[in-house]
């Protein structure tokens, strides 16, 4: 599932994010990725690492109420970096652009599927992969819950 994250206090969208749900995913992470590629949010995740990585990557911990509690830009590779009470994090490739900052608040939206096709992978978004997201539903749009058959 591709999604949108933005920063609700500067009203800017941050970027898309894959968010990963299988185990493998989850400890691959942005492992193999591109400079280029889209950041990813590992829900449930309160530590990561970036061993195996040729590239550094920003890393940004969130509660469960969407706000920021840790971040750091640059970081790394062969580098571990954890947040006690996290309850989500986004990663992405290092680049220039915004990011986030402690104490931010961010909103998430589910990219509509048409336009994800479009942009990733065939296969890469069907409706199979719109999964429950606990960390963060009750935060999702009304609009977006029900478009996504109101199960979230």
């Amino acid at each position: 599932m591709l999604l949108s994250i933005s920063s609700i206090p500067r009203n800017q969208e941050i970027g898309w994010f894959i968010y990963l749900s299988t185990f493998f995913e989850r400890i691959s992470g942005l492992l193999g990725a591109r400079p280029e590629s889209p950041g990813v949010l590992i829900d449930s995740c309160a530590s990561i690492h970036s061993f195996g990585m040729r590239m550094h990557i920003d890393v940004a911990f969130f509660d469960s109420k969407l706000y920021c509690m840790r971040t750091a830009r640059d970081l790394s590779p062969s580098r571990m970096l954890s947040c006690a009470r996290a309850a989500f994090v986004l990663e992405r490739p290092a680049i220039t652009a915004p990011w986030f900052e402690e104490h931010e608040r961010i909103r998430i939206g589910i990219v509509d599927i048409e336009r994800c096709r479009r942009i990733v992978a065939k296969d890469a978004c069907t409706n199979k992969d719109l999964v429950r997201l606990p960390a963060f539903a009750p935060f999702v749009p009304k609009s977006v819950r029900l478009a996504c058959g109101g199960d979230m």
